[in-house]
């Protein structure tokens, strides 16, 4: 038996070759032995043989690596599975928000896809928590243009209110209220807007003549505040004059001032 161990294979099948012996090879990783060269022989130097005796040789495949496999785009579930499958394992897991990958899916691994590990070594994956939330900007008491323009420019979804609300304070056109208000939401996220009609008119009645309770009530009744003012005591309790002249439309909470005789 010639010395074969640490001979490329095809200068220990020629060695053998010449002894008239049949070599039989298997193949192993081996860390320490070059590939393609004899890592073992079952038969040991010196050792007679007869002629056409198979002699099992062991040849190096080198070391055992295996390429990380693609992950982006991967549930953590499937990550899994793939490294299992490629004889590696999951190592540690981090997130990062992505405006691109959906939410818990994975945006990168380390070592990338491709790189060569031993068998078992770990694979971090970054998983996305999907596009980074978006600061909702307060738009109440903007024009309605100006305000959709803000929370488009900020990467929101805007959605108008089918029915406009009157308001005594907010100019027609303009936002009354938002939802949702000021805060952090997801990219996307419809923020409904609900516009002003303006403060509600109403039309002012013909009060002279009236009793002054009467006046009064039917003010009430429509949003205005009465201011008396009483001419030589206002005994009678009649109504002689009022400051807004009947039939005028004017907002509600408007003072009407009535001299009373």
């Amino acid at each position: 038996m010639p010395v074969v161990v640490g001979l490329p294979e095809s200068e220990a099948r020629g060695a053998l070759d010449a002894q008239e012996l049949d070599p039989v090879v298997t193949r192993d990783y081996s860390e320490t032995v070059a590939a393609g060269t004899v890592v073992s022989a079952e038969v040991d130097p010196g050792t007679r043989l007869r002629h056409g005796t198979d002699v099992g040789l062991v040849v190096s495949q080198g070391p055992e690596r295996y390429a990380v496999p693609r992950l982006d785009g991967s549930t953590l579930e499937q990550a899994s599975a793939a490294l299992d499958e490629a004889h590696l394992r999951l190592g540690e897991q981090s997130s990062r928000h992505d405006e691109s990958v959906p939410a818990g899916q994975v945006i990168s691994s380390s070592p990338a896809a491709g790189e060569q590990l031993k068998p078992g070594a770990a694979v971090a994956v970054v998983l996305s928590d999907g596009p980074a939330p978006v600061d909702v900007p307060d738009v109440s008491g903007k024009a309605q243009d100006q305000a959709s323009a803000l929370l488009q420019a900020a990467g929101l979804t805007v959605q108008v209110a089918p029915e406009r609300v009157f308001d005594p304070e907010v100019p027609d056109g303009a936002v009354v209220s938002q939802s949702p208000g000021p805060s952090s939401v997801a990219r996307g996220t419809v923020v409904t807007v609900v516009v002003s009609k303006g403060p509600e008119l109403v039309t002012v009645p013909d009060l002279v003549g009236k009793q002054y309770r009467q006046a009064e009530t039917m003010l009430a009744e429509l949003g205005l505040t009465v201011r008396r003012e009483d001419i030589a005591g206002g005994f009678f309790g009649t109504v002689r004059e009022q400051s807004v002249e009947p039939g005028t439309e004017v907002p509600t909470g408007t003072e009407v001032v009535v001299r009373v005789v």
